[in-house]
């Protein structure tokens, strides 16, 4: 069973991520330079912590917007007590929306995980807006992004539609799946054709 410091034992989420965990766990290690958008309560930011590089840095961006009163936000207070738990590499808070987050970004980064805003028009802004950070060979990991036996997205969810938008209804040889599991769809950028974009890039 998944326990959030400063909550009860949740069941529910050990029934929702019992497969996502695993994936997570997988695909955070050997990385560097990690990004989370939309960090709700910690866990799956708690999930790449742990496993992450120990000289990493996670960014965790998430506005904590649903609050009259800052101080009493429980799911950013939450957020904070669960991420902290875990002394590993370095994490760095931005809260702010992630087309804000994204205008000051410098740094390539290793892997994304798209959780923020889950309109279909918001998941495909922020593809646009940070995937071009992602170094070649790294990854993305997209949440509520597949239709699965027994799970709770449907084909109309925002993020399933934008996956299959960006990456099943058509094909540039940039982006590939390489994975999927329970909601969680991750793609992994071609170095050639990263390094061929680079270039163009630099052209110009």
């Amino acid at each position: 069973m998944l326990c959030v410091p400063g909550w009860a034992c949740a069941p529910q989420w050990a029934s929702i991520l019992q497969w996502s965990m695993p994936l997570l766990c997988v695909w955070r290690a050997g990385h560097s330079r990690l990004v989370e958008i939309g960090v709700a309560e910690g866990v799956s930011a708690i999930a790449l912590r742990e496993g992450m590089n120990a000289d990493a840095t996670l960014w965790l961006v998430d506005p904590f917007h649903l609050s009259r009163v800052r101080a009493l936000n429980f799911t950013r207070r939450v957020a904070r007590r669960t991420v902290k738990s875990c002394g590993n590499g370095t994490v760095a808070w931005i809260e702010k929306f992630s087309q804000d987050a994204v205008a000051s970004r410098k740094e390539p980064i290793d892997l994304p995980l798209i959780d923020g805003d889950h309109l279909e028009k918001s998941v495909l802004r922020d593809w646009q807006e940070w995937s071009r950070f992602i170094r070649a060979g790294g990854v993305a990991i997209f949440h509520d992004a597949r239709v699965f036996a027994e799970g709770w997205c449907t084909p109309e969810y925002g993020p399933v539609k934008a996956v299959d938008h960006l990456f099943r209804s058509t094909s540039s040889g940039e982006w590939t799946i390489i994975e999927e599991i329970d909601s969680l769809v991750v793609v992994q950028r071609s170095e050639s054709a990263a390094r061929n974009a680079e270039t163009v890039l630099a052209s110009r």
